[in-house]
């Protein structure tokens, strides 16, 4: 990812760009393993291995608190977290004990209709995830 891209995404979401946030910014950008704080930890330490893991989950923290990042917790297993880039929803695989992006406009567009066309009485809808169970077919 380039610098420009990186600082410009924590710009747009009123967080100050230090160094520190733009390395765990862009390795978030690169794994797509939903990694918990300390696998983030562990990839970014080779290459800066001043940085602390307090470092890591502050910034966890405030890139939540932006929206720059949400959060995937299931069962009591570690959190684990993800970069908003594009609405996408989660397959859990079972059987590998992963998470898969699924991207799927239609689908979205579909819930979000029905939800706003199914009003829940006093309270309004700011968002939603979807979490698919998954395995995988064995031929």
């Amino acid at each position: 990812m380039k610098t420009k891209n990186k600082v410009g995404s924590l710009v747009n979401k009123n967080v100050k760009p230090t160094l520190q946030r733009q390395i765990i910014y862009e390795t978030l950008s690169k794994l797509r393993i939903h990694p918990t704080a300390e696998e983030l930890y562990q990839a970014i330490k080779k290459d800066y291995p001043a940085i602390s893991l307090a470092t890591i989950y502050n910034t966890l923290d405030l890139f939540e608190k932006n929206k720059i990042i949400i959060t995937i917790n299931r069962n009591g297993e570690s959190t684990r977290y993800d970069l908003i880039e594009k609405k996408h929803f989660h397959l859990f695989d079972e059987d590998k004990n992963e998470i898969v992006d699924y991207y799927d406009d239609e689908l979205y567009k579909l819930i979000k209709t029905y939800l706003n066309s199914h009003k829940l009485e006093n309270y309004q809808i700011q968002d939603f995830n979807l979490e698919i169970f998954v395995n995988k077919i064995k031929e």
